[in-house]
């Protein structure tokens, strides 16, 4: 979990005052892309309600973040009730997933089994004839 401050009063001056919010949102999500190093994040409702609160014309200076996760980031506005819902939800999964570990029953180990004998034809083996019959063939002709 990363908090991060970020200021998007700058990219507000000397705009159309009734687009105040839309230029304040693009300036968030590209310094979002900078600190994340990545454009796979997923930015919260509350910081989208949090811009638009005072209206289209009135943008604040300074957006208070917490980031959470490492491969798809998720953005919150800092102390949040989606963020503490969000972390709520994690502990319960991770207390869901140890209770299962445990009740899970022991897997009897597997009993090894034979493979089928199969009715074999015999092999009929090709014998050589031996050498010293050979010589005595050759010295009788």
């Amino acid at each position: 979990m990363n908090t991060k401050n970020l200021k998007v009063g700058f990219s507000v001056e000397g705009k159309n005052r009734k687009r105040r919010a839309t230029y304040a949102v693009r300036a968030l999500k590209k310094q979002m892309e900078k600190h994340l190093r990545t454009t796979d994040y997923v930015l919260d409702n509350s910081v989208n309600d949090f811009i638009w609160a005072k209206g289209k014309a009135e943008s604040p200076n300074q957006v208070e973040l917490t980031v959470v996760g490492e491969t798809k980031p998720r953005v919150f506005l800092a102390n949040s009730k989606a963020l503490k819902d969000y972390l709520e939800k994690g502990k319960e999964k991770k207390e869901a997933k140890k209770e299962e570990k445990k009740e899970a029953p022991k897997e009897e180990p597997k009993k090894e089994t034979k493979p089928k004998e199969t009715k074999k034809e015999p092999e009929i083996k090709k014998v050589a004839p031996k050498k010293e019959a050979v010589k005595k063939v050759e010295k009788k002709k």
